[in-house]
């Protein structure tokens, strides 16, 4: 912890900046980011401490937590609709996305060729999903 605030108060922003080209390459990719993703889509946001020492944490506990909330998914009950980008660089789409299907009943997958960052991306296509989803759950799907 001591390590993590140190690198997130000193080197993670200014290491941030020298490769964020690279970084929003890899994050968005096969797409391309706005333009105007550091201020409209809030990008800028990432460059505070706060976010690397959270998101270093995060990772380094995944390991160890995520064996126990997958061994919960067996019993999820609320409906799970998933839209997920093909060529997705940062989580793998077969483990992540079309694995889900056997380790999560009922769950429902939507793949579309695209990458990380739907939301922002195929701002569209996110929404009709989020439409989609929300009215077969709710019985009100036209």
């Amino acid at each position: 912890p001591f390590v993590r605030r140190l690198i997130g108060w000193t080197l993670a922003i200014p290491a941030t900046i020298y490769r964020l080209n690279t970084s929003l390459k890899l994050i968005f990719g096969p797409e391309k980011p706005p333009a105007d993703f550091a201020i409209r889509g809030g990008g800028i946001l990432s460059l505070k401490p706060q976010n690397f020492i959270t998101a270093s944490s995060d990772l380094t506990q995944a390991r160890d937590s995520m064996p126990n909330i997958e061994e919960g998914y067996s019993k999820m009950a609320t409906p799970i609709h998933v839209l997920y980008g093909r060529e997705d660089r940062i989580l793998s789409c077969k483990l992540n996305g079309e694995d889900l299907v056997q380790r999560i009943p009922g769950v429902q997958l939507t793949l579309v060729s695209g990458g990380h960052m739907l939301p922002v991306t195929q701002v569209e296509r996110t929404l009709q999903f989020v439409e989609e989803a929300a009215g077969k759950a709710t019985g009100l799907a036209s």
